[in-house]
């Protein structure tokens, strides 16, 4: 179900009281879209931002463009261009729930 976008069942209780059940069905529809945009800092550390963004570049393809933010030389700008086409990889990153939503 889309409410299950919101994990917290005190929240969706609360939203439910509040809201129509169509306002609350929007809201979690736009809660599970991802965003036009998503930032990325670079630990330089590691590696540069340069070769951060060309390593991004290969993995993301063409659907996507990656720029170095204008003010923060340390970090990394996704942009999407196609924002409900996503490209499965045979490695992954694993974070809890809270995480991989604040992500979206």
């Amino acid at each position: 179900s889309q409410l299950s976008v919101i994990e917290d069942p005190e929240v969706l209780q609360y939203l439910q009281i509040g809201l129509s059940h169509e306002k609350l069905l929007k809201i979690t529809r736009s809660l599970s879209i991802p965003p036009k945009f998503t930032t990325l800092r670079v630990n330089t550390l590691q590696t540069s931002v340069e070769a951060a963004s060309v390593k991004l570049k290969e993995h993301l393809g063409k659907s996507y463009s990656v720029s170095r933010h204008k003010s923060l030389g340390d970090v990394l700008v996704i942009s999407g261009k196609q924002r409900s086409s996503l490209i499965l990889y045979p490695n992954s990153v694993i974070v809890d729930r809270k995480c991989g939503k604040a992500v979206l």
